[in-house]
């Protein structure tokens, strides 16, 4: 009896110590993977206000705003006595990637709930207004709970009395990925058309990052850390069976990395855990 107990124990604490080595591994995996992923991938290049006119709901049914890239001010129109500064550079880099999105901040209104699915057509234009290349995407207001709102406002009342917090929900469309800038029509402009006019917004943005292939940022990652085997990439557990020195039959976990850095086929590292190096 006392020795099943013993051999209770130690299994148990054999467990406990792969456990911890897996959340080791794991975490040091992700902490890694999110400092590359800071490091490698661009930020926004550019985000700018835009606002929607709802003059013309009435008869289109819609509400569209046009945003300049170039002009220092925000969606204003000079008159000629006016004097408006415009940026003589260029917004992208010719022969770039890049991806336009929208980040709307809704309102969690009835209104909202009743419209459900929108449709966001987004047109980038030139100087000379001719159109570079256009979307439509859905949008929607996220889905609550009845659930999920009493016990967001059963701990966040007070900030909504207080009125540091707003009853909102920001959701975010890539209306346009992958896009090259063209030199001999950079772009200049965007317009954005919401196909509903009664959709209610908080604001809404327009912004462009630089768009990196898989490839590429593969190719980056390997160029930037080329000897270092950072655990980037897939993380694979199995559960198996070995032989002990007493030839009792033991569970054995075995966790295997493959890193996507080509500096050696297999190694183990001990713990159960193997490293595996492929392209």
């Amino acid at each position: 009896m006392t020795m099943l107990v013993n051999r209770a124990i130690a299994a148990a604490v054999t467990g406990l110590q792969y456990l911890l080595l897996f959340e080791a591994v794991l975490l040091s995996a992700v902490v890694l993977y999110g400092a590359l992923y800071w490091l490698v991938m661009p930020l926004r290049l550019h985000d700018k206000p835009i606002f929607l006119d709802y003059s013309d709901r009435a008869t289109t049914g819609s509400a569209t705003g046009t945003v300049d890239f170039l002009a220092r001010h925000t969606q204003w129109d000079p008159s000629p006595l006016t004097n408006v500064e415009r940026l003589n550079t260029k917004v992208l880099k010719a022969g770039q990637h890049y991806k336009v999105g929208l980040e709307l901040q809704m309102p969690t209104s009835y209104i909202n709930r009743r419209i459900g699915v929108f449709m966001v057509h987004t047109t980038l234009l030139d100087e000379q207004d001719n159109e570079l290349a256009s979307s439509a995407r859905p949008a929607m207001l996220p889905h609550t709970s009845a659930l999920r709102k009493g016990v967001g406002m059963m701990f966040a009342w007070p900030l909504h009395l207080a009125g540091l917090r707003r009853e909102e929900e920001t959701i975010y469309v890539d209306c346009i990925d992958y896009y090259e800038e063209n030199a001999l029509h950079p772009l200049t402009k965007a317009r954005v058309t919401v196909s509903s006019g009664r959709v209610q917004f908080y604001s809404s943005s327009i912004n462009i990052t630089p768009q990196v292939p898989e490839g590429e940022l593969l190719r980056l990652i390997r160029q930037s850390f080329p000897s270092f085997p950072f655990p980037v990439g897939y993380l694979s557990l199995e559960s198996c069976w070995t032989d002990s020195a007493t030839d009792a039959r033991q569970p054995f976990l075995h966790a295997q990395i493959q890193i996507p850095c080509p500096l050696a086929t297999k190694k183990s590292i001990g713990g159960g855990v193997s490293v595996e190096y492929s392209d």
